[in-house]
């Protein structure tokens, strides 16, 4: 049923995350963490590769980056292991690295107090429903800091960093992406197929799809490639 729903026009709305979660219901906890976790998740893998490049991958699973970390967990709940697998994927290949270069970038030494390694240890040792309570995360943090911090601090949203990238796709990075995505060379790689991902951009522009993601993770691999493999 939840697939039947429309995916809505912006990954953040009410209907998108309706579809996206109702999806994945029928998934083991492990699929439905790389599910969440995926820059291309919700596309056709099959009809995004061409051919040769889907047969030159020999089978390889790009979810087994997470799914083995998973399987090695010593975690005893899913909240464990899941935090385990951001531990030894997600943190240092995505939130520390962005931090280190955009301080550094500007002669600034940060630092991550909530990383010391005694404190990261007594937290693992915490039992699972002392970190999430249903839709609260970050329970024990909160409680002990009751009265310490005005209410309204400890228990407003979570406010992340996310760019407006899906809003510069549709405007003013519309012809950059395209112009990257199309060109003449990234075509000649022959690794994605060009119709596929021209019918990403377009639904994406018109307001269709929010296709922003999956966009900003090929444009991010072309970039990487030219500078990297040439």
């Amino acid at each position: 049923a939840a697939r039947r729903l429309p995916e809505g026009a912006t990954l953040g709305g009410a209907l998108g995350r309706a579809r996206r979660m109702g999806s994945a219901l029928g998934s083991d906890p492990a699929a439905r963490y790389v599910a969440s976790m995926g820059g291309l998740t919700g596309l056709d893998r099959e009809a995004l590769y061409t051919p040769e490049f889907r047969a030159g991958l020999n089978g390889w699973n790009p979810a087994d980056v997470l799914l083995g970390p998973w399987r090695r967990s010593t975690g005893r709940s899913v909240v464990d292991r899941m935090l385990d697998v951001d531990v030894q994927t997600y943190l240092p290949g995505n939130h520390l690295v962005k931090t280190d270069i955009a301080t550094m970038a500007h002669s600034l030494e940060a630092r991550s107090p909530m990383l010391d390694h005694e404190l990261m240890e007594l937290a693992a040792s915490v039992p699972a429903h002392l970190k999430v309570r249903g839709l609260q995360k970050k329970v024990l943090l909160r409680d002990a800091l009751r009265g310490w911090l005005d209410d309204d601090v400890l228990d407003r949203p979570k406010q992340g960093f996310q760019l407006p990238i899906g809003a510069w796709f549709r405007d003013d990075l519309r012809g950059w992406a395209r112009e990257i995505l199309l060109d003449p060379g990234a075509r000649a790689r022959g690794r994605f197929r060009a119709g596929y991902v021209e019918g990403l951009l377009d639904r994406h522009a018109a307001g269709r799809r929010d296709h922003a993601l999956a966009i900003w993770t090929l444009v991010v691999f072309e970039l990487w490639h030219r500078q990297c493999v040439g």
